[in-house]
């Protein structure tokens, strides 16, 4: 743990006083050693299990935050989203709150992102949470800003959804490490005009890129190569 980026932890962790001294001890040790402590607090009835003491312990220890609407609501006693969010904000530097069909926020000292989502079709939310984390955390750990981290782990929520089951086939694990595209992809082109569709096409080939089917974004790996393109949105 000393020697880790992050450490992360959810309230279902907090239930007996076996977890709490070994959360505690793990926090101990993350700050002596600078390491970033990131608290999800995972369930709405954890949370009202543990209100006060989770209010304590964000204001205090944590310096990320992740929940959900729900989650929010019971922390702060309000249905206003944004208003809880502005109280977060009072106790917590950065956050990344999951809003559902609404996308998500971030977070970042006191400025407030909202994420829209992407039109999809949901098939089962099992494991949309952790995808969520699991991006974020990256995202952060490769130096983006909260606003990108939010984005791109919203993308990873979104992409788990739209099948069944909380992990990814070796498929598409496959397809994105590769960053391969088959004839089927190629069609994504012809909504751009030809320069801009040559241009895309040689910075994807270099592995800068990752082109997402059916959509008309792409997605920059390699933060030090930006593009602005009539027509093309970029998610960084």
């Amino acid at each position: 743990l000393a020697h880790s980026t992050f450490f992360y932890f959810t309230g279902y962790m907090w239930d007996t006083d076996s977890q709490k001294a070994a959360i505690k001890k793990a926090i101990s040790i993350a700050k002596e050693n600078n390491v970033q402590i990131i608290f999800d607090v995972a369930d709405p009835f954890a949370v009202d299990r543990n209100r006060d003491e989770f209010l304590i312990m964000i204001e205090h220890d944590v310096d990320v935050l992740f929940a959900n609407y729900a989650e929010l609501a019971i922390l702060f006693d309000s249905e206003n989203v944004d208003s809880s969010a502005d109280q977060l904000m009072k106790i917590v530097h950065r956050a990344g709150i999951k809003l559902g069909k609404k996308g998500s926020l971030a977070l970042d000292d006191g400025k407030k992102y909202h994420l829209p989502p992407q039109p999809i079709s949901a098939i089962d939310s099992t494991g949309a949470g952790d995808m969520y984390a699991a991006g974020f955390l990256t995202a952060l750990a490769k130096g983006y800003s909260i606003k990108r981290a939010g984005e791109i782990g919203g993308l990873l929520a979104e992409e788990i959804i739209q099948q069944s089951g909380a992990q990814f086939g070796i498929d598409k694990i496959n397809k994105v490490l590769s960053f391969g595209i088959n004839e089927n992809d190629i069609s994504i082109f012809e909504k751009f005009p030809v320069e801009y569709s040559a241009v895309v096409k040689k910075l994807f080939a270099s592995d800068s890129f990752i082109l997402y089917p059916g959509t008309s974004w792409i997605l920059i790996i390699n933060p030090s190569l930006s593009l602005e393109l009539p027509g093309l949105y970029l998610r960084v």
